[in-house]
């Protein structure tokens, strides 16, 4: 790769001109900036993206806390609150019922409100939400909490990733939501050991403490956190654009001194138009749309089933050859769990980081389908042997190429969808995958110690709903540019 190699060649956005009064820096000008993509190349990446990038770090870092923290808790409490494996499902479905139901139409009012306003709520709502538990040392709490905490993540991950493409330069645009990916992976790392260290020591309710602690970090950079620009040009707000602008540019240090702003929207933006799903399903974007939600299902129900079935494969009291014949224990992690358990963090990182090569050399479209081809055989394998060991080996497998396609996916979602209508349909998509998610999970509880062989059947539904997917999506964003508008769409 040669050394001023971008992470995604893309060309530069078209000039756009417009007959309407523009947004103008004051004073002389020698420069004349007239699209977002030009601002942003003058200005270049500075102090505003790298601390946006570490808010994606800490959003994917909190938003896969949720679930090893279920996965956690639950073998540690399962007697202490004598659960039933009723109450386990339940608790999964208040988690992801709660994140597919409220992703999609949060995200939605991100496109017709403002990205800022919207993550800050929804991170206010998950700091008090998490807290709540380690106060009151009751399952019915916990339960009534995950219902807010899902709604909170998914609505946080719908929205902040389509805002930190919003506020990049077109060659570094896939930084923000990759940083997502490496917060998610390196949570799994991390809440895992802290888990080893913390849970029997401290005790489960000071554990969640510990764990909100990003949180609060992240509630504290928001606040700083400029609107979205393109969000701005859309929405037709010229003189917050203006001011949102120059304090970009002096916060990244740069002058403005000697440049006017003349940016404008190529076509008229209607209020009708942000987030709307006539506009997501409209003919430009309908088939990639719907073709990536079933990736984006099959990917998320085997990714956060095998999150919740390792747990359980590890504590489960097992017949000697049969492992239809588990049994429901209160049995803890023991170290050795823990340790298995993070390697399927470094699985995932090492899928990630080879993924990020594969989809910059051969495109988002063939890393897609690669992915899911790859997701579906290993997961068949699973059919031909139950001995523990070799599972963990086919999940470290599954989580290399999962956490690749992931990666995949979240940069592609961003580059094909307007800013009109972004946080909406990553929002949509969102919330189909937690739909599958929740079922994954369900499943993992209600199956494992009744029919092995039935959730494996399950798990290689959705990967082979999700291969066709990728076999129906036929847009290469890798060259391409932001758009704005549905208009401004090839």
């Amino acid at each position: 790769m040669e050394e001023n190699a971008s992470l995604i060649d893309a060309p530069p956005q078209k000039k756009v001109y417009s007959e309407d009064e523009g947004v103008s820096a004051a004073g002389g000008s020698t420069t004349k900036l007239a699209t977002l993509q030009e601002f942003f190349e003058h200005v270049g990446n500075g102090k505003t993206q790298y601390f946006i990038w570490i808010i994606s770090f800490l959003v994917g870092y909190a938003d896969y806390s949720e679930l090893l923290l279920i996965s956690l808790i639950i073998p540690y409490l399962r007697c202490h609150w004598e659960l039933s494996q009723t109450f386990e499902v339940s608790l999964s479905f208040c988690l992801f019922g709660s994140y597919a139901l409220f992703s999609y139409f949060i995200a939605q009012q991100a496109d017709r409100l403002g990205r800022k306003m919207v993550v800050i709520g929804c991170t206010v709502v998950l700091v008090v939400a998490s807290i709540i538990p380690a106060v009151f040392d009751s399952k019915w709490a916990f339960m009534a909490t995950r219902l807010f905490t899902g709604a909170s993540v998914g609505a946080n991950v719908s929205v902040l990733l389509p805002y930190t493409v919003e506020v990049s330069q077109n060659s570094v645009r896939a930084v923000g939501p990759l940083m997502f990916n490496v917060g998610v992976l390196v949570s799994v790392l991390s809440i895992n050991f802290q888990g080893l260290l913390f849970l029997d020591s401290v005790g489960y309710q000071w554990f969640i403490i510990i764990l909100t602690i990003p949180l609060f970090v992240i509630l504290g950079l928001l606040i700083y956190m400029p609107e979205s620009p393109r969000y701005l040009l859309v929405a037709g707000r010229s003189e917050e654009l203006k001011s949102t602008l120059t304090r970009i540019a002096a916060i990244n240090g740069s002058s403005l001194e000697n440049v006017t702003l003349d940016i404008q929207a190529s076509h008229p933006t209607s209020a009708s138009q942000l987030g709307s799903l006539r506009v997501m399903l409209s003919g430009k974007l309908r088939r990639n749309i719907l073709s990536l939600m079933f990736y984006y299902a099959g990917n998320i129900c085997i990714e956060f089933g095998l999150v919740v079935l390792l747990p359980l494969l590890f504590t489960a009291s097992e017949a000697e050859e049969n492992k239809d014949a588990a049994k429901y224990t209160c049995e803890k992690l023991t170290k050795d769990d823990f340790y298995k358990l993070m390697y399927s963090s470094v699985a995932g990182i090492t899928g990630f980081a080879i993924f990020i090569i594969f989809m910059q050399r051969i495109g988002r479209l063939f890393a897609l389908r690669l992915s899911a081809a790859a997701t579906c055989l290993v997961t068949f394998a699973l059919y031909f042997h139950s001995n523990p060991g070799f599972i963990l080996a086919i999940v470290l497998a599954t989580k290399f190429f999962e956490a690749g396609g992931n990666a995949t996916y979240w940069v592609a979602i961003q580059e094909l969808v307007p800013t009109t209508v972004r946080s909406t349909a990553v929002g949509f998509i969102n919330s189909a995958g937690k739909v599958a998610g929740m079922i994954g999970t369900c499943a993992v509880y209600l199956l494992f110690y009744k029919s092995y062989t039935g959730l494996i059947t399950l798990f290689l539904f959705f990967q082979v709903a999700g291969f066709i997917g990728t076999i129906v999506f036929n847009k290469e964003s890798k060259d391409s540019a932001i758009c704005d508008t549905y208009d401004d769409l090839n």
